[in-house]
This record gives structure tokens, C-alpha cells and sequence, in this order.
């Protein structure tokens, strides 16, 4: 269950990249939305209503719902497309292209997720689950910046940027996205601050409360991590696949350097630091290498 929930969870999210590229912005987040607010919906109602709910039943309701969106993808694209599908002839060097372009995106996808996720296990190596656990909960509530921002601006900022790269309209579309970025980067963020202290009073987070200075910290990683989407996509938009490489593998060898160090000297609040500093790292190289594109 678990690998068909990993490779179910992979295809959903690497389809809705293609959805956005293709333009199709409101199919994208239709099903984003069924695939992860459709089994929450179950779980809160099960607890609402004293149904057992473990693991297991977690894992199944989230698989369910992964798999009907991709089912309806493929009949969606079946349908409406099924005359040039009969048609597809196999280019196998652009098949290899492809290949070899989207293992420096794994690389690089797999190095940001080490500077988002990583600290939360050395939190759990050095103190313990209890404090992990507390981490992990301000942690996850300031990744929501994340989620806002990829269904309220890139997705319908993003295609427009593709689609015009090689041309002069780029660069008011440039400042256009920064523009919404910021805006929305502040609305999430004010929203999570404001909205964090009654959501612990609702929950009985006694302990949680103890710490409530972490979503500062995190509220300002993610704003920083997201903002600095801006120069990622320059760089995106531009073909420089290995710059985009070189950027998140440094930030993430150097946010793993920074959190053990932090964690181990100065506590979970050290980690919380140290990926504020990471993520100005992450936004300082991504600047420095998108203002080196020449335009011309």
C-alpha cells in the first residue's frame, strides 16, 4: 500500500505540473483539491462521528482518492485526445532528452526537500519525538504559504512565463508575478499568524503554546523560500537546468551543515534558525544566478 501510495502520490503531482505547462490550470487544481482535501474530508468526518481511523485506514482513504484523479485524467485525456494518441509515433532521443533533463530536476527536487524536511528529523535525532513533534506541527502549518502560493499564482502565472520566455512581454509578466507573489505571500503568512494562536486554544495544545515563537521563524522561512520562486523560475524559464542543480544542492549541503550544528549547540530553537538562514541562502544564490542570464 505504501509503494502504490508513493508512485500514485508521484504521477498525481508530476500530471499536475503538465496540466499547468498545458494551460489547463483549473482541471490542475480541481483535482489537487479531490486528491488532498478529499480524504481529509473523510478522516474529519470518521473522528467527528467515533469511526476508528489508524493508519491503515489513513493510507487507504488517501490512496483511494489519488486513484480516482488519475483515473479520470487518463479517461479525460482518453476522450478528448484519443485520435492523436493512436497517432504518437516514439522519438527515442527525445525520450532520452527528456531522461536526462528530468534527472537533474529529481536531483534538484530531492535537495529542496531536504531543506524543507530534513531539520525535523535531526530535531527527533538530538531531543527527541516529543519536541520533533512540535517542530513538525508549526512546520507543517507555515508549508501551507507553499501550497497558497502554487495554487493562487504559479499555477496560473507560470504557463504565461513558459510560453513567452523568448520574448520582450517576459519581463513585464516577470514583474507581474513578483507583484503577486509578494501580495500573496503576505496575505498567507498574516492569515497563519493571526490564525494560529485560537487554532492551539481549539486543539488543547497546552505544550504546543510553549513554543508558539517557532511559527515566526517558519512563517518567515517559507515567505523567503517562496519568494525567491521569482529568480527559480527566471532561471526555469531561461533553460538553466545545471545552475538550477548547482543552487539547490549547495543550499541543501550547507542546510544540513547549519541545522546538525544549530540543533546540537542551541536547541530545537537553533534549528528553527538555521532554516531561516537556509532559506536566505536558497533566495541569495538564486538571485545571484538569475541576475547572470543574459536576456539578449
Amino acid at each position: 500500500m505504501v509503494i502504490g501510495l508513493g508512485i500514485t502520490e508521484h504521477f498525481s503531482q508530476e500530471t499536475y505540473r503538465l496540466l499547468i505547462g498545458f494551460q489547463k490550470v483549473l482541471l490542475a487544481n480541481v483535482l489537487l483539491f479531490i486528491r488532498t482535501f478529499g480524504w481529509s474530508i473523510v478522516i474529519i468526518y470518521n473522528y467527528y462521528n467515533n469511526i476508528e481511523i489508524t493508519i491503515r485506514s489513513v493510507l487507504e482513504v488517501w490512496l483511494f482518492f489519488n486513484s480516482i484523479t488519475i483515473l479520470y485524467l487518463i479517461l479525460y485525456t482518453f476522450i478528448k485526445k484519443h485520435k492523436n494518441i493512436i497517432k504518437i509515433n516514439v522519438d527515442v532521443k527525445w525520450i532520452k532528452q527528456g531522461v536526462q533533463i528530468g534527472l537533474i530536476f529529481f536531483v534538484a527536487t530531492i535537495s529542496l526537500k531536504l531543506i524543507e524536511y530534513a531539520n525535523r528529523f535531526i530535531v527527533d535525532y538530538f531531543m527527541g519525538k516529543k519536541l520533533a513533534g512540535i517542530f513538525l506541527f508549526y512546520s507543517n502549518i507555515s508549508i501551507l504559504i507553499t501550497v497558497y502560493i502554487n495554487t493562487v499564482v504559479i499555477s496560473f502565472e507560470l504557463p504565461a512565463l513558459i510560453t513567452s520566455a523568448k520574448s520582450p512581454a517576459v519581463f513585464p509578466l516577470l514583474k507581474k508575478f513578483k507583484k503577486s507573489l509578494v501580495i500573496h505571500i503576505l496575505i498567507s503568512a498574516g492569515v497563519i499568524i493571526l490564525a494560529i494562536e485560537p487554532l492551539l486554544i481549539w486543539q488543547g495544545k497546552i505544550m504546543f503554546k510553549q513554543y508558539l515563537s517557532l511559527i515566526y521563524f517558519m512563517v518567515v522561512s517559507m515567505a523567503l523560500m517562496n519568494f525567491s520562486l521569482l529568480y527559480h523560475f527566471k532561471l526555469y524559464i531561461f533553460h538553466k537546468d545545471k545552475t538550477l542543480l548547482k543552487v539547490m544542492v549547495v543550499s541543501a549541503f550547507l542546510s544540513l551543515i547549519l541545522s546538525i550544528l544549530f540543533t546540537y549547540f542551541f536547541g530545537i530553537y537553533g534549528t528553527a534558525s538555521a532554516f531561516v538562514i537556509s532559506s536566505l541562502i536558497l533566495c541569495y544564490f538564486r538571485f545571484i544566478e538569475a541576475k547572470r542570464i543574459n536576456y539578449d
